[in-house]
């Protein structure tokens, strides 16, 4: 155990309880895994975070992840997490109102041992904490989480928004069917300018030998209002799926098989993500979405009914 890790340890017997998290998950599997379905079921991973620095907005905080094998007791250290899209493993906070979502950047580590990042909150208050990534022993993606500080259940503003005007563009979400318990939809994300004409992302140009295009840049992840449940997908295609165009390899980046595949020679103005809700509830989806070459991260919320 590191100086840093022992003195936030420390800092978290004292002062601020550590958290240990749920006990089961639910995600969407992308359009590019084999089986393309929602499943729950029990984790083998449990959680502990550690955080030093009071809660004040626009202070940073600084945070450390410890990860343990629930069977063994074994504490989880990175290289035993599947590397997928440029990372081992995801983590986002966000506030128990649901407004301010961040996707967190994992600081350089002198140990495998631990996960050390900071964040800067926007209001002075607890963070909800997911943690998405996937054990080398099982294969199975697992989404945990944890409070870093107290658990504060706010209220959260239930209002339904389908539109949101952001960096010059507006975003309208739609479905092909209402989302509904139990049953797949496909969420669609239409982009105009101020003046509603179409707005096309222009694509890279790939080879097998130059991965600049990622389908990682392009997902959703929707946060219930109960902070017990999520959903996470990656953008849906039909021709990429009916061409089986892109394969999830283990251990790699998204590969492409054969020669001379590229993707269209524009992308939008729609982006459809496919999902199968296993929970009822108020959903807050956020979208991240590249629009020629700027990553913007876009609101959205919205009821799934039983």
């Amino acid at each position: 155990m590191n100086k840093i890790f022992a003195k936030l340890l420390f800092l978290s017997l004292i002062l601020l309880p550590a958290t240990i998290l749920a006990d089961t998950n639910e995600y969407i599997i992308g359009a590019d895994a084999p089986v393309k379905a929602v499943y729950s079921q029990p984790v083998t991973t449990s959680m502990e975070v550690l955080w030093d620095g009071k809660f004040e907005a626009g202070h940073k905080v600084s945070t450390t992840v410890r990860l343990k094998n629930i069977a063994t007791g074994n504490i989880l250290t990175i290289n035993e997490l599947r590397y997928l899209n440029g990372q081992n493993i995801s983590f986002f906070v966000i506030d128990p109102t649901l407004t301010d979502f961040q996707k967190v950047t994992l600081d350089r580590s002198e140990t495998p041992y631990v996960y050390n990042f900071s964040f800067i909150p926007k209001f002075s208050n607890s963070y909800k904490l997911w943690a998405i990534f996937t054990p080398n022993a099982t294969g199975k993606e697992e989404a945990l989480n944890g409070w870093i500080g107290k658990e504060d259940l706010s209220f959260v503003d239930r209002k339904l928004s389908y539109k949101t005007v952001m960096g010059g563009y507006i975003f309208t979400l739609s479905s092909d069917r209402a989302p509904m318990v139990g049953s797949s939809c496909i969420i669609n994300i239409n982009v105009t300018d101020q003046d509603g004409k179409p707005v096309e992302s222009q694509a890279q140009a790939i080879s097998p030998l130059a991965m600049e295009y990622s389908r990682d840049v392009n997902h959703i992840i929707g946060f219930y209002d109960d902070f017990q449940h999520i959903i996470h997908a990656y953008e849906f295609s039909e021709a990429l799926e009916n061409n089986n165009a892109i394969q999830n390899i283990p251990g790699q980046e998204f590969m492409l098989p054969g020669q001379g595949f590229r993707p269209p020679d524009s992308l939008g103005p729609d982006f459809q993500f496919k999902i199968e809700p296993r929970n009822q509830g108020f959903v807050k989806l956020f979208a991240s979405i590249k629009i020629n070459g700027k990553n913007m991260v876009i609101p959205f919320s919205f009821y799934i009914n039983q």
